[in-house]
């Protein structure tokens, strides 16, 4: 008789505000674009029940077992399946009361059955799917003297091939339950604030718990900020977790605390006041990017030679730079230098001889001094003196010079041998 009450009263508290028509023995579940259809049957010892997909591709299936009764309440889709679950009913079981879930797939296939028993009368509440995770909701009561009390609430995860991972029991009463993202919230009250959040690996944490930022921290990263209930994140009301991945300063307002931080932009492909000989291509994550104060997109290479100021601008007035320097590429002269034939300047950059204006490639082929410029970016300007010069006899006070003191070095060593002989 107990056990009949518990049925009876486990389909008033499912029943209650879900989508079921019951006619006679029969549950119809409305899914959208289609209708999932339930008929238990009985034949001596052998129960079960039909299972029947109205719609685009319907089907008809028959489920059945041998000294056990299925209860189902619930019928919902995910991910392509089709979940059916309730209560299993056994004779042979200690509890008799025992948590369902059937699995099928689009076509009817029943691809596992899943009964959790945890040591008194359970049922299925509803199933969930977060982070790549199903999560099933069981509620627990026990029997005492015809009232059937609440004992616990179980959540248990399974991963998608409906493995079963691990267990969360908790002895909070759920009269509320949201769902986000990243969390199942929970709360003993139909309005208010939530008690508790769970996680898709079944930990869990309440607002009185510690957040997991630091007051005046510099975060070097992108991460999600982890509360549950409201929030004032600088001008903006936020609830139930935020994910911090734009750079700035952040000022966070919860549980009568004030928090500030501060999160950096990545920056790929840049180091602070390095000189670069090659083209640089930097990524920037998020920010608003400035490159020598014009706007720059995240990922366009640079290939001209100058001074940078890369400047990344987030919230809360935050500013970040890193200045560097892309060096220019000369070929065919070097620097103070004589050349007796013409000479083809190869380089990257603006070029400018005797302050005219040259691209690249230029031969220079007359002679006479000459003074090259490369400017770049920014004020960079690096300056070349070389001469172009006739072949002929006429000797250069240079090369004078250096005949001399040949001519000196050479009297030196002789002279010194001389002297070496006489002294033998």
């Amino acid at each position: 008789m107990k056990k009949i009450v518990f049925l009876f009263l486990f389909s008033i508290i499912l029943l209650k505000g879900s989508s079921v028509v019951v006619c006679a023995n029969q549950s119809s579940f409305d899914l959208g674009d289609y209708e999932i259809i339930i008929s238990p049957f009985q034949e001596s010892n052998l129960k079960g029940f039909t299972i029947e997909k109205t719609g685009e591709n319907p089907f008809y299936k028959s489920v059945s077992n041998i000294g056990e009764y299925d209860e189902i309440f619930g019928v919902k889709e995910m991910n392509s399946h089709i979940f059916v679950y309730g209560y299993n009913f056994r004779l042979n079981s200690s509890t008799q009361y025992d948590s369902l879930v059937y699995i099928f797939d689009m076509n009817g296939t029943l691809i596992s059955k899943i009964v959790l028993d945890f040591g008194e009368m359970e049922i299925i509440e509803d199933i969930y799917f977060i982070d790549d995770i199903y999560l099933m909701h069981t509620e627990q009561r026990i029997d005492c003297d015809f009232d059937y009390l609440f004992s616990a609430n179980y959540f248990s995860s399974f991963d998608v091939n409906f493995n079963h991972l691990k267990d969360l029991e908790t002895t909070l009463d759920i009269v509320g339950l949201e769902t986000t993202d990243r969390y199942l919230l929970l709360r003993s009250t139909h309005y208010g604030q939530f008690e508790l959040a769970i996680r898709s690996d079944l930990t869990s944490f309440t607002p009185e718990d510690n957040l997991n930022i630091v007051d005046r921290e510099i975060y070097t990263k992108p991460f999600f900020l982890e509360f549950i209930n409201g929030g004032q994140l600088n001008d903006d009301y936020v609830e139930h977790g935020v994910m911090i991945d734009y750079p700035g300063n952040y000022i966070f307002d919860y549980g009568n605390q004030v928090y500030h931080f501060t999160l950096m932009p990545t920056v790929l492909g840049l180091e602070q006041n390095k000189i670069y000989t090659e083209r640089v291509t930097p990524i920037v994550d998020k920010g608003n990017i400035l490159l020598n104060n014009d706007v720059f997109i995240s990922g366009t290479e640079i290939t001209k030679p100058g001074n940078y100021e890369l400047l990344v601008k987030g919230v809360g007035d935050y500013e970040y730079w890193i200045e560097f320097t892309i060096a220019h590429h000369l070929s065919g002269i070097i620097n103070h230098q004589t050349y007796y034939e013409n000479v083809i300047l190869t380089f990257t950059g603006d070029g400018y001889i005797n302050n005219q204006y040259i691209e690249s490639p230029f031969e220079v082929v007359e002679p006479g001094d000459y003074i090259l410029k490369i400017k770049g970016e920014n004020n960079y300007l690096e300056t070349y003196y070389f001469q172009i010069s006739e072949e002929d006899n006429d000797v250069s006070i240079v090369d004078f010079i250096q005949k001399i003191d040949i001519f000196v070095l050479v009297v030196v060593v002789i002279s010194g041998i001389i002297v070496l002989k006489k002294s033998k």
